[in-house]
């Protein structure tokens, strides 16, 4: 059964009554009484009309408080110079509003009202979006993150048992060299160790000859060894894995876009860490890396792993390659088209590639350089894992430098 919302005791704000409710307010604070007595205002709008006509009535203290903030209120409503709006701050969709009454970092204009409403929850809606994906893809990392420490702790544990080897070799020896003044029968037995001089004390089985323990201990040497042969190239996958999933999450964290963020999705379906989506309700772009015009030079950003790889080996062997050392980056190409880069070109390519990557909170970030042609890829590595030489360093504070922005 439908039932109407309670009715509000609230006036238009050309009601003439008001100015005697003015007059009498009991000291409530101006925003939220009129608020909670005029119709159709915001509080944000409440505490603009509440600013102005605070510098109103200490211009005109002799008149009457009610009718100048009943003035006020009409000359706001009715007569202001309209200016439809999206207010953004820290960069994100803040508020909506006529005309920008709130300080922010970014004011958006728009001929109609209705115009600037579509725009603000459409954007509240794609950042919802955004961050919900954010957040699910981070999820997914971190439990195949976690997988593979748990991995690295159970190969750590059979190494760690395994490193006895050596030992039981040595006991195998003493056994066997002392087998002439031996008998079967003992529990454990201590021998000198010819090598150093030190006393080594053996457990026996006292049911087998000493011949047949010295041949369990060589035995149980011959295993912990192959044991500890499969696991070394076991530690070094589970490492490079791990290496890869924590660079998948600075991606992750670095994307500025749902589009990125779906491409980050691709490449994690084509390790097999995500079941392969057939339908995906956000339409993805086809754009290729970040372009920039860098002082008449193109630069090109790779925005994920994937991207990365394709941007650096299909760039020309000339080409400058530029990439954060000792940290997961953006792969930077400066083209050079015949010429030689600049210092400038270089520097502002250098805080680019710091701006995405890991250590784009730090102060300074050393970059390194080097002609494209010097960096390899390895075969069997992972997305965006390489190797480079002949390289250069410089010292650069992240800069994103929308200035020179073509193309996300």
């Amino acid at each position: 059964e439908y039932v109407f919302p309670p009715v509000q005791e609230k006036k238009l704000p050309s009601d003439e009554s008001l100015i005697e409710l003015f007059s009498n307010n009991d000291n409530t604070e101006i925003s939220q009484f009129l608020t909670k007595n005029v119709q159709g205002l915001a509080t944000s709008t409440a505490k603009e009309i509440e600013k102005i006509y605070l510098e109103t009535i200490n211009k005109n203290q002799d008149e009457d408080c009610g009718k100048i903030l009943f003035n006020v209120l009409n000359e706001f409503v009715y007569n202001s110079n309209v200016r439809p709006c999206v207010i953004f701050k820290e960069n994100k969709v803040f508020d909506v509003m006529v005309y920008p009454y709130e300080e922010s970092d970014k004011v958006q204009y728009f001929p109609t009202l209705y115009e600037a409403e579509e725009f603000y929850f459409n954007e509240r809606e794609r950042t919802k979006n955004y961050l919900n994906k954010k957040e699910r893809l981070k999820s997914i990392t971190n439990t195949a993150i976690k997988k593979i420490k748990k991995k690295i702790t159970a190969i750590t544990a059979k190494e760690k048992d395994a490193l006895s080897a050596e030992d039981n070799k040595l006991k195998g020896e003493l056994l066997l060299a002392n087998l002439y003044r031996l008998r079967q029968g003992q529990k454990e037995i201590e021998l000198e160790n010819y090598y150093d001089g030190t006393i080594v004390k053996i457990e026996l089985n006292e049911n087998l000859s000493i011949s047949k323990n010295a041949e369990n201990y060589y035995k149980k040497y011959n295993k912990q060894k192959r044991t500890l042969e499969a696991l070394k190239p076991q530690m070094e996958q589970a490492e490079k894995e791990l290496n890869y999933l924590n660079g998948v999450l600075d991606e992750i964290e670095l994307a500025e876009s749902i589009n990125e963020l779906f491409l980050v999705q691709d490449e994690l379906e084509s390790e097999g860490l995500i079941k392969i989506q057939n339908h995906k309700k956000t339409k993805k772009d086809d754009t290729f890396c970040r372009v920039y015009d860098v002082l008449g030079y193109k630069v090109l950003v790779g925005r994920n792993n994937a991207e990365n790889d394709k941007l650096t080996f299909t760039a020309k062997p000339n080409d400058l390659w530029v990439h954060v050392k000792d940290y997961h980056s953006s792969h930077v190409i400066i083209e050079r088209a015949e010429k030689e880069v600049t210092d400038k070109v270089l520097l502002i390519a250098g805080e680019i590639c710091a701006y995405y990557s890991k250590a784009r909170e730090s102060g300074k970030v050393e970059v390194v350089y080097t002609e494209r042609k010097n960096v390899k890829k390895p075969p069997k590595s992972k997305l965006g894992f390489c190797i480079y030489d002949n390289f250069k360093s410089i010292t650069v504070c992240p800069e994103k430098h929308v200035e020179f922005l073509k193309t996300k």
